[in-house]
């Protein structure tokens, strides 16, 4: 049986056993304990399934993140028609809704509205900022 540390004395650096270590933890959230692999082809094997597995993880996360981002565009909208006077006003009675203060805006500015509406980095700042279309 061979180790992470086994595989990274084979291998070549850019498939090595760290990097196998950080593909397992961008796929599941933590590091792998104990890998073990009968030889270098299962550990081929294994990386490869972790490389797909990534990869569809990344493509749901696009799937999610445009799924919120058209709630998010159809809340701005709904309270536009109940009175807000612009974009930059639905955003701020969206974050009052969600609990996000003006001090937290002011601390880690609308990143942490993304990451509560689990939606792509920097794009209700880009909203707010009208660098986007969604107004």
């Amino acid at each position: 049986m061979l180790t992470l540390n086994d595989i990274d004395a084979l291998t070549p650096e850019q498939h090595s056993g760290s990097v196998y270590s950080d593909l397992y933890k961008d796929v599941y959230g933590s590091r792998p304990r104990h890998s073990q692999f009968r030889d270098l082809q299962d550990f081929d094997q294994q990386f490869q399934r972790l490389v797909q597995e990534l990869i569809e993880e990344q493509r749901w996360e696009q799937i999610r993140q445009a799924d919120a981002r058209e709630v998010l565009e159809d809340r701005i909208k709904d309270l536009k028609d109940l009175g807000a006077r612009d974009t930059q006003q639905a955003i701020r009675w969206i974050a009052d809704a969600e609990g996000i203060s003006d001090e937290d805006i002011a601390c880690y500015g609308w990143d942490i509205m993304d990451h509560r509406l689990n939606l792509k980095l920097g794009t209700v700042g880009a909203i707010v900022n009208n660098k986007d279309t969604a107004q």
